[in-house]
């Protein structure tokens, strides 16, 4: 067998930088909402200074062949909180055996890693698992017509829906219209809906370039002139994720609908930019610790065709917590 050589992402040379970049490897690792440029840049910014791109890969004969990408603080393997998955260009054997060597320098780093399940990664590191846990995820099945979609709706918003589509007016904010000033009114939004400001300028500055480079999109509604609901998707070419979103919330207090309608349009976009599926997020009501959390985890599967779980495990390569 070869020898793999393991590097985290600050080790690696310009050159293997850029041979990873241009790499089938690269194009897998940054094919991804939460793993373009713009992203990562948010949620480093939105996490901390704490966290950085700790993204671990093994090299064969100098070429990366295995990865897992991870945005996490010193000592852990997880990307931006959550778990983290390994991106192999290998099959097979190859591959086995080359998750068993990644598993061998985790454990000489003393690594705490959290993982998505799959079959090899259980098989060789199984004695390495401290916790298992799922979440459900709820998700729209955007290879369904839209009729199909829609008949999966929660019966009660049928006609909060309607209501919406009367009443509201829509605005796209994608690629095709990069409109600063339609995103800062719904920052705006945001700040008023919340109370406070949340996070840094900077981090919207980061949630609009990501609108610009092609992997975002927001959709606004007004009521008349006045902006009263927005909600921003994360995306590639594969899956949206459904990321924030902000409300009137006096509006709201008088029992209207101002937030059904937009979402839906947000999923139908994902649909016209050719996703194959619409990630609503958590909607676990028992994963949710106030009421607010989980008004919106069930306002969220109103919306889903599916509920999928999904399983990761939290592994001790020798690491302290």
């Amino acid at each position: 067998m070869s020898v793999f050589e393991l590097k985290f992402w600050s080790d690696l040379t310009p050159q293997e930088h850029e041979q990873f970049k241009s790499s089938a490897l690269g194009q897998m690792y940054s094919n991804h909402y939460m793993r373009n440029r713009s992203a990562m840049a948010y949620f480093s910014d939105y996490l901390g200074p704490d966290f950085s791109d700790r993204s671990i890969f093994l090299l064969q004969k100098s070429v990366p062949v295995l990865a897992a990408p991870a945005l996490c603080r010193e000592g852990e393997l997880n990307y931006a909180n959550g778990p983290t998955e390994i991106l192999s260009v290998l099959s097979g054997s190859a591959h086995r055996y080359a998750v068993k060597m990644l598993f061998k320098q985790l454990k000489q780093q003393h690594i705490i890693a959290n993982f998505l399940i799959d079959q090899i990664l259980l098989r060789e590191g199984f004695s390495h698992i401290e916790k298992a846990s799922f979440s459900y995820v709820g998700l729209v099945d955007l290879t369904l017509n839209e009729k199909a979609r829609h008949q999966c709706i929660r019966k009660s918003y049928k006609s909060l829906l309607n209501w919406g589509e009367k009443n509201l007016n829509i605005e796209l904010i994608d690629k095709s219209n990069m409109s600063r000033a339609s995103f800062m009114l719904f920052k705006d939004l945001h700040f008023l809906a919340s109370g406070r400001k949340t996070r840094s300028d900077k981090s919207w500055d980061y949630q609009f370039d990501m609108i610009v480079e092609g992997n975002a999109y927001l959709v606004n509604a007004y009521l008349g002139e006045r902006l009263v609901s927005g909600c921003y998707i994360l995306h590639d070419n594969q899956t949206a994720l459904y990321g924030v979103a902000a409300n009137d919330r006096e509006l709201m207090a008088e029992g209207l609908a101002i937030n059904h309608y937009p979402l839906w349009q947000a999923i139908n976009m994902a649909n016209e930019k050719k996703c194959k599926k619409f990630l609503l997020g958590n909607v676990g009501i028992e994963d949710q610790t106030d009421q607010k959390s989980r008004n919106i985890a069930k306002f969220k599967r109103g919306f889903a065709t599916d509920i999928a779980t999904e399983a990761h495990v939290t592994m001790n390569f020798g690491g302290t917590q």
